[in-house]
């Protein structure tokens, strides 16, 4: 009956389906408390339905923020996909005329006219988190590639901190690719890929063009020693916060979930231009 009474006061506090996950919590615990005292011993102490509802309240709370988190990023997202298309066919428009008028930037050698928002979305929706297309090939972050979303997590705090990425599950993938395709001469990443593609130019530094994106490293100085590396991450990215050699963009929300995007990104990897805000001939997507 306790049990009971005890989900009925949790039901009214926050609703019926989370009552049913504290009902299952107070029923373990009274079978812990019969298991520990026997049949003489109270099932549930005094206690036990003031905590058990005070962390449901807690839960339940921290459960509505995080749905509100995933419902803003994915709305900013959505914007800012919208957004770079316009700059997009803005610039494609213009650039013909005005080409000298923009920064080029050199190190970006991909020609076949996909910006790098695009070629890492598809490699997020692929199963295998990568996606080639030419000679570029685009590296999924943390749980790109179907169910290894724990792997990836694992890597994440275990293998880059102690700079083992080597060691990851990400890591294999894109060496066994690039073994198979040996036409790929550039690689762009994302978050835990980039962590992968820094190792695999401290290895092979001449090998391959890189842009790398929101990557989770410790980088003493400024720009890149290699000019055919570039790094981008954004302002507010707490993830990349030590990326001290990347460009670092004017993009600064209260989501960490689009901080850590790489979406507001224009043209790059199409137009090869650089990077930033503010782009010449009165063209800012960020406005």
């Amino acid at each position: 009956m306790a049990i009971i009474s005890g989900a009925s006061q949790i039901a009214r506090a926050v609703g019926t389906n989370v009552a049913r996950e504290s009902a299952r919590d107070l029923a373990q615990t009274a079978f812990r408390n019969f298991a520990r005292n026997g049949r003489n011993g109270q099932l549930l102490e005094r206690g036990d339905l003031e905590r058990q509802l005070e962390r449901v309240k807690l839960r339940h709370l921290m459960n509505q923020a995080w749905d509100e988190i995933k419902k803003d990023n994915t709305k900013k997202q959505e914007d800012l996909n919208e957004r770079m298309n316009l700059f997009a066919r803005n610039l494609n428009k213009h650039y013909k005329r005005q080409k000298t008028r923009y920064a080029e930037e050199a190190n970006v050698g991909n020609k076949n006219h996909i910006e790098d928002r695009w070629g890492l979305r598809n490699a997020y929706w692929s199963k295998s988190g990568l996606y080639k297309t030419g000679n570029t090939l685009y590296i999924s972050g943390t749980g790109g590639k179907e169910g290894s979303l724990q792997e990836d997590i694992m890597s994440d705090i275990f293998l880059i901190p102690t700079r083992m990425v080597q060691h990851s599950e990400k890591y294999r993938d894109v060496e066994a690719e690039l073994k198979k395709s040996p036409e790929i001469k550039r690689l762009v990443s994302h978050s835990l890929g980039s962590a992968v593609v820094n190792r695999i130019n401290e290895r092979m530094p001449d090998k391959y063009q890189t842009t790398t994106y929101a990557t989770p490293t410790f980088s003493r100085g400024g720009k890149p020693k290699n000019p055919k590396h570039l790094s981008i991450r954004n302002k507010g990215d707490v993830i990349s916060v030590f990326d001290n050699a990347a460009m670092t963009l004017d993009n600064s929300e209260w989501n960490p979930l689009v901080n850590h995007s790489f979406k507001n990104v224009e043209g790059q990897g199409r137009f090869e231009i650089n990077a930033g805000t503010q782009i010449s001939a009165g063209i800012n997507p960020n406005q």
